[in-house]
């Protein structure tokens, strides 16, 4: 009798569930194809980099002066220093939430993050710019670096 009803259960053709066409791919098809997994979890990196940054930028930071090797032996800044208020105010179009937000934005998803510090006629930082890095790539590297820069071909006729 156990025979029988495990023959069945063999002889009996697998259940596709209600919700799944009889054209559909099988699941996770897409795992071999790195364009369609990046398109299929994109979603998650941005849910997971958003949660992360703002977390990130809510903090206020504690800025405070080493006068010695312990944890006793710091001074901290008053809201006063310059250091304090540059962090409060980076810039005229940035508060100090989206100076750490953005920061933090880079650097989970390209693994750096870089800031442009803006000196007055003094010679003394008076403003912070988050510099964009969409390749992950240093901008002095693009931009300053003479090895990085594309040199011309010997036919490339240059006009000033």
């Amino acid at each position: 009798m156990l025979r029988r009803l495990f023959a069945r259960e063999k002889a009996r053709p697998a259940a596709r569930p209600s919700f799944a066409p009889p054209y559909a791919p099988p699941a996770g098809w897409w795992r071999d194809d790195p364009a369609e997994q990046l398109r299929n979890n994109q979603s998650w990196v941005y849910a997971a980099v958003t949660a992360v940054a703002q977390e990130v930028a809510k903090q206020v930071p504690l800025v405070v002066r080493n006068t010695g090797q312990a944890d006793h032996q710091q001074q901290v800044l008053p809201h006063t220093h310059p250091l304090c208020r540059l962090l409060d105010t980076p810039n005229p179009w940035l508060t100090r939430w989206e100076l750490w937000y953005l920061t933090t934005v880079y650097l989970e998803l390209t693994g750096n993050a870089f800031w442009y510090v803006a000196a007055d006629e003094a010679g003394e930082p008076a403003e912070l710019w988050v510099i964009p890095t969409p390749g992950g790539t240093s901008p002095a590297t693009r931009w300053r670096c003479p090895a990085a820069r594309p040199r011309p071909s010997p036919r490339t006729r240059w006009f000033t």
